[in-house]
This record gives structure tokens, C-alpha cells and sequence, in this order.
């Protein structure tokens, strides 16, 4: 049991990790449209905070 509970912490740990970094990849990218805010990025972003605190609550975790 406890393996197969690590295993899936470490694996939603994960998901919020590449979840950060795609964040970073929209902040980038609107630093490269010098602020130019795309309606579309920021549904994405939003989408994206979304799921980490879905994550977050499966792993007990307090954002």
C-alpha cells in the first residue's frame, strides 16, 4: 500500500511540476508580446490553476 501511495504522490507531484513550468512558458511569452495579454493565455493559465489545486488536494497540500 505504501508504494503504491508514493508512487502516485510522486506522479502528482510531478503533474504540478510540469503545471508550474507551463505557467512560466505563458509568462515568457507574454514578456515576449511586450504585455500584450492574450484572452486565450489567460484561460489557459486560469484552466492550469485549476488543475494544481485539484492535485493539491489530492496530496493534502495547501496552496
Amino acid at each position: 500500500d505504501s508504494v503504491a501511495q508514493l508512487v502516485s504522490e510522486t506522479i502528482l507531484s510531478l503533474r504540478c511540476f510540469l503545471i508550474d513550468q507551463k505557467v512560466k512558458e505563458f509568462q515568457q511569452e507574454t514578456l515576449q508580446n511586450k504585455g500584450n495579454v492574450n484572452r486565450n493565455i489567460l484561460e489557459e493559465v486560469k484552466e492550469y490553476s485549476g488543475l494544481k489545486m485539484l492535485l493539491s488536494r489530492k496530496l493534502n497540500r495547501v496552496l
